[in-house]
C-alpha cells in the first residue's frame, strides 16, 4: 500500500471542494432560469396594495356584495351579488397591468350580460397580470383587484 502524502490530502480537497463549487453553480442557474425570485417590486407599495385590499374585503363585505371574479382564455368576467340577488351596478370599469411591475395599464371596459354578471370588452394578454375594477352603485365605490396568470386568448 502506497503511503498517504500531501499530495493526495491536495487531490482529495480540490475534488470535495469542486464538486460543491459545481453543485453550488448548478443550483444558481437552475433557480434564476425558471424563477427570478421578485416577488413585489417595491415591498412598500406591496404593502399598501395589501392594505387596499383588504380594505375593498372589507368594504364588500359591509355592503352585503359577493364578488367572484373569473378569466378563462383571457377574458375576464365577474359578478356581483347581496344575499343570492344580483347587484345591478350603475357603473364599471377597469384596468389591467403587468402583475409585478405594475406596466402596460390598459383601461378595461365591462358589459352587463347577466343579471349581476359583467364581462370584459376586451381580452387581456398573456401573462401574470393584475385586473383593477372600479364598481359603483347608489353613491357606493369600491376597486377590487385580482391576478390573474393568462396562459392564453381565444
Amino acid at each position: 500500500m502506497k503511503e498517504f502524502t500531501g499530495r493526495h490530502m491536495l487531490i482529495i480537497m480540490l475534488t470535495g471542494f469542486g464538486i460543491v463549487i459545481a453543485v453550488n453553480f448548478t443550483m444558481a442557474y437552475l433557480a434564476s432560469a425558471s424563477w427570478t425570485g421578485l416577488v413585489a417590486k417595491n415591498g412598500y407599495v406591496a404593502s399598501i396594495d395589501f392594505a387596499r385590499e383588504k380594505a375593498a374585503q372589507r368594504q364588500a363585505e359591509a355592503l352585503g356584495w359577493d364578488i367572484a371574479v373569473t378569466e378563462e382564455r383571457g377574458r375576464v368576467s365577474f359578478t356581483v351579488e347581496s344575499g343570492g340577488e344580483p347587484v345591478y351596478l350603475s357603473a364599471v370599469d377597469g384596468t389591467v397591468e403587468e402583475l409585478i411591475t405594475g406596466e402596460n395599464k390598459v383601461p378595461l371596459g365591462f358589459t352587463r350580460v347577466a343579471g349581476g354578471r359583467y364581462r370584459a370588452d376586451s381580452l387581456i394578454p398573456a401573462g401574470e397580470r393584475v385586473v383593477r375594477i372600479h364598481m359603483r352603485k347608489d353613491g357606493d365605490e369600491l376597486t377590487w383587484r385580482t391576478p390573474f396568470n393568462v396562459l392564453g386568448t381565444d
